[in-house]
């Protein structure tokens, strides 16, 4: 875990409108990462199935600056739907607004922050 993961939006609205939400990897091996076809990027759900990356969306041109980023897009229809198995597996509780998403890169976490439900 050599990278640092963002995600947007903070707050999930479960009940919200299903449009993509955004992941961005930092740091200085992204180059690695590169083509993005060839790794398998995807964020977990505790009790969820994975939820891959938005091919026709992905960006996955590595943007310089200080510290290299990789912005990425998923879907939040299938995050919403990895959400609500969670909740239904009890991985993630039911009486918690938290839930700890995972940035995997072929099988190894390379970062995780933590978001607020909105129900």
């Amino acid at each position: 875990e050599n990278l640092d993961f963002r995600f947007a939006p903070q707050t999930l609205d479960l009940a919200g409108t299903l449009q993509n939400s955004t992941g961005v990897l930092k740091g200085f091996n992204l180059d690695l990462l590169l083509p993005v076809e060839d790794h398998q990027i995807e964020i977990q759900v505790p009790g969820g199935s994975p939820v891959p990356l938005v091919p026709s969306t992905l960006d996955d041109a590595i943007i310089p600056g200080n510290i290299p980023r990789l912005n990425m897009r998923f879907s939040r229809a299938a995050l919403r739907a990895s959400i609500l198995a969670g909740l239904s597996s009890g991985e993630i509780s039911p009486t918690r607004n938290l839930v700890l998403l995972k940035c995997m890169v072929d099988g190894q976490k390379q970062g995780q922050i933590r978001v607020t439900l909105q129900r």
